[in-house]
């Protein structure tokens, strides 16, 4: 199965490894985007078919929110989502998709779902978080400011694989694409008030 998650399932990038790749993205004479894949070869109808499939792979079935913290924690992560969204000009919608391209500037709203402990974007526009997730890194109560920032972290990256596209590639073009979204994660971050760099170093913070 293709690995396109955040935080735990980043492989626990090195944190090294990680500021090397936002310090040459700082460095370049522009900022480096997530190219998206070329999805010509698949229909939209065959990228949600697809999508489908990883969700049987990842969840053993369609993702639930049914628990109590999912529920309450998920209308807080769209809002999140939509604070991202809208500043850097990706549209949310809950139709699905009809274009080949549609994934390259559209999203579905962000979910969190029960019974698991990461992140994923798994194609077509469709991000999940788990609240295992959320609990394990101390977000789950978004008790403090530190926590929404770190959650805005986790939505960004996983934007930068739904429009990449990552979900689309085969294994065999699926390198480097953790450093990719978290390229295109800071310089999402970077249009919030906050900015990349300090939405960045406090979710790295926070996930040491």
């Amino acid at each position: 199965m293709l690995e396109y998650t955040h935080g735990k399932g980043r492989e626990k990038m090195n944190k090294k490894t990680i500021f090397g790749v936002i310090c040459a993205v700082v460095c370049a004479a522009g900022f480096t985007f997530v190219q998206p894949a070329n999805a010509k070869f698949m229909s939209a109808s065959e990228q949600e078919n697809q999508t489908r499939q990883i969700e049987q792979n990842v969840f053993g079935g369609s993702p639930q929110t049914s628990s109590e913290d999912a529920m309450r924690t998920t209308p807080i992560v769209q809002r999140l989502q939509k604070r991202i969204c809208d500043l850097n000009g990706i549209e949310i919608t809950t139709d699905t998709f009809q274009n080949p391209d549609d994934f390259k500037t559209k999203v579905h709203p962000v979910r969190v779902v029960d019974d698991y402990s990461n992140a994923c974007s798994v194609g077509a526009g469709y991000t999940y978080i788990g609240v295992d997730y959320l609990r394990n890194e101390r977000v789950l109560g978004f008790s403090n400011q530190y926590s929404y920032i770190f959650c805005e972290h986790t939505i960004a990256h996983e934007i930068g694989h739904a429009i990449g596209g990552h979900a689309m590639l085969s294994q065999r073009e699926h390198k480097n694409m953790e450093e990719l979204a978290e390229k295109y994660s800071f310089k999402t971050l970077c249009a919030l008030p906050e900015g990349g760099w300090g939405a960045y170093l406090v979710s790295i913070y926070n996930d040491t």
